[in-house]
């Protein structure tokens, strides 16, 4: 083991330094749609929780993974499905808007929020559901492994198929689990807490377990993150375990989303005047965000 991996397991994220430059802007322009979900989600009652790397780079560094420049969250079904039209209409940033997406695999189907003229910036949304099924460990780690099984084999079947719309390639994954996944209601077993998975839409083959104990995941709590705060489960600590293993050892090998190198003038200079537009009488910056995605490849399923 060389002493570069040895450090990495001592835990000492002091010192990874900060994204500098554009990589900065984008990671400010991804949190400033994020404070803006946020402001939405808490006026109108609905659920969001940070995960995947952002939760990581909320635990471990306080704010983004250094080499990170987008925000993941999850929302409960019943928020997920109300989210886009109470964020379209109530947003004070006219340019962001909230929409389906999938990508031409198939296999990566979530919500997005996107600045109209910065593809750079964005928020990833994803689904969580409910089976109202007391699992313990080992079923847990079965059902992760069965959930990305069946979006595989679906996908599988489906390349040949043409959907009218986005919509409804999602009601046909949302059908896909109501037939495939047992337990849905209460009134089926009579569970009071139920079992929180992520939902099958998105391929989530980096996580170790896409599905939790109720009470890792709720009550949600705010923590810390670039000078603001967001929300996160219960026990961070423990979900990040879930997902990632030794999640406080830093990667041995570093890979960024996204290469800065496409990014066009213009996108950087509406970038910069996107940070510094006010809306709403809220600043445009928090007081962390004076030290940046660009056009995302995909996600690589990797670990941050």
């Amino acid at each position: 083991m060389n002493v570069e991996t040895i450090n990495n397991y001592l835990g000492n994220t002091a010192g990874v330094a900060s994204a500098v430059g554009w990589l900065r802007d984008v990671q400010l322009g991804s949190l400033k749609i994020m404070q803006e979900i946020d402001r939405v989600c808490t006026a109108h009652h609905l659920r969001y929780f940070l995960v995947c790397g952002s939760l990581l780079g909320a635990v471990r560094h306080h704010g983004f993974v250094p080499w990170d420049d987008d925000i993941d969250i999850a929302m409960p079904r019943e928020d997920y499905l109300r989210f886009c039209q109470v964020f379209n209409e109530h947003k004070q940033i006219p340019e962001l808007y909230a929409h389906l997406y999938s990508a031409t695999n198939g296999i990566w189907n979530l919500l997005k929020v996107n600045h109209r003229d910065l593809p750079a910036v964005y928020v990833d949304v994803f689904p969580v559901d409910f089976c109202y099924q007391r699992l313990d460990l080992a079923q847990r780690a079965q059902m992760s492994r069965e959930l990305q099984q069946l979006l595989l084999q679906f996908v599988q079947t489906q390349q040949q198929v043409t959907y009218a719309s986005t919509e409804d390639y999602h009601q046909i994954l949302w059908d896909l689990r109501d037939r495939s996944v047992p337990h849905l209601t209460p009134e089926e077993t009579g569970e009071l807490k139920p079992t929180v998975f992520l939902g099958l839409e998105f391929l989530h083959n980096y996580a170790k377990f896409s599905v939790f104990a109720y009470d890792d995941v709720f009550p949600l709590q705010r923590m810390p993150f670039e000078g603001t705060s967001l929300c996160v489960v219960h026990d961070p600590e423990l979900f990040l375990t879930y997902m990632y293993g030794d999640f406080m050892r830093l990667p041995d090998n570093l890979h960024f989303h996204t290469d800065l190198s496409q990014m066009s003038m213009s996108e950087v200079i509406g970038l910069k005047y996107f940070l510094r537009q006010k809306y709403g009488g809220a600043s445009a910056t928090t007081k962390s965000q004076h030290q940046g995605k660009v056009q995302r490849k995909g996600k690589t399923g990797r670990r941050h």
